[in-house]
C-alpha cells in the first residue's frame, strides 16, 4: 500500500465516528498523545500501535502501522531525533 493511499488517524477517527477522548480512554494513553498522533507529530512506535489497537476494541477493525499513515520517532543510537 502506497503512503498516499494510507489513511491518517484523523481520517480513521472520522470514518468510524470515534472521538480522541474515547480512543485515549480505551487505550489508556493520554489524550495529548492521541492528539499529537492526529496532528502527525512523531510518536513512539509502541504508543502508535497502542492507539491503533483501540479501533479493534471500539469498532472491530484492526489497523497496523503498515496500513495507517503515522509519523514515528526515528531512534538512532539510543536517542530521539
Amino acid at each position: 500500500m502506497d503512503v498516499a493511499e494510507k489513511p491518517t488517524l484523523v481520517q480513521l477517527l472520522n470514518r468510524h465516528r470515534v472521538n480522541m477522548i474515547r480512543l485515549a480512554r480505551v487505550t489508556r494513553v493520554q489524550v495529548a498523545a492521541v492528539r499529537a498522533m492526529a496532528k502527525r507529530s512523531p510518536v513512539p512506535e509502541a504508543l502508535a500501535e497502542q492507539v491503533l489497537s483501540g479501533f479493534e476494541t471500539l469498532v472491530g477493525v484492526r489497523y497496523t502501522l503498515q496500513e495507517v499513515d503515522v509519523v514515528l520517532w526515528q531512534e538512532h543510537a539510543g536517542r530521539r531525533e
